[in-house]
């Protein structure tokens, strides 16, 4: 079943996020992923990004696309391509943590939600029992979505797969806005205010922008001819 990656990536003390270097070694990852997934499970149309964290400018999230969650933790995690990956950045910056969503890319075009001007990355941490309750939620929300952003397009998302034994149950939505009129208050969620706080323990909201590293390298060629 294909999935979605999301990675938690820390950089070193002393490597900023607009270091040529790190940008260039960026784009190589996005690069071998994309071209391993593609030979080994036909995942041909997978579009891994880059995403740096507004409130934390030390991360940066990796969202890509899997054949499977075996594809990425056994297949691709043992392979010379990623060993050569934890070789190049491994002095620039490390991994927090990943795990994977029930999301299938190639059924669902996550561009309006992770190529906007912002992307509003929500956490919520659902209480025993009630995932049920989250997902009749959620979708009751979906007209009101589409009314705010012009389109629910802009927000997509997925339970989390892989979790330790005392995890609980996660739903992890991405949410596009194109202009600052679109960006969520601050006591906002996708699924609603104080009343939908019932269902989670938690919910965590960062925002984030994309790191466009095919264009940051493009200029970096144009520089150096120049």
């Amino acid at each position: 079943m294909p999935v979605t990656e999301l990675g938690f990536f820390r950089l070193n003390p002393g490597t900023p996020i607009t270091s040529s270097s790190l940008l260039a070694n960026l784009l190589t990852a996005k690069h071998t992923c994309e071209a391993f997934t593609a030979l080994n499970s036909g995942n041909k149309t997978a579009n891994f990004r880059w995403e740096h964290c507004v409130e934390d400018p030390t991360l940066i999230y990796y969202v890509g696309s899997w054949g499977s969650v075996a594809e990425h933790r056994e297949a691709f995690r043992f392979s010379d391509d990623n060993k050569r990956l934890q070789r190049l950045i491994g002095a620039q910056m490390g991994i927090d943590q990943y795990f994977h969503l029930e999301l299938d890319q190639s059924k669902v075009d996550i561009t309006g939600a992770l190529d906007s001007r912002e992307t509003t990355v929500i956490r919520h941490f659902v209480k025993p029992g009630q995932r049920g309750a989250v997902e009749k939620l959620f979708a009751a929300k979906l007209e009101q979505l589409r009314l705010h952003f012009g389109t629910s397009d802009n927000v997509v998302g997925g339970w989390r797969i892989d979790k330790e034994a005392d995890d609980k149950e996660e739903l992890v939505l991405f949410v596009g806005s194109a202009c600052e009129g679109q960006r969520l208050e601050d006591e906002e969620t996708i699924l609603g205010g104080a009343d939908a706080m019932d269902y989670f323990d938690k919910v965590e909201r960062t925002h984030a922008v994309k790191l466009d590293v095919e264009a940051s390298q493009t200029k970096s060629s144009c520089a150096a001819q120049s």
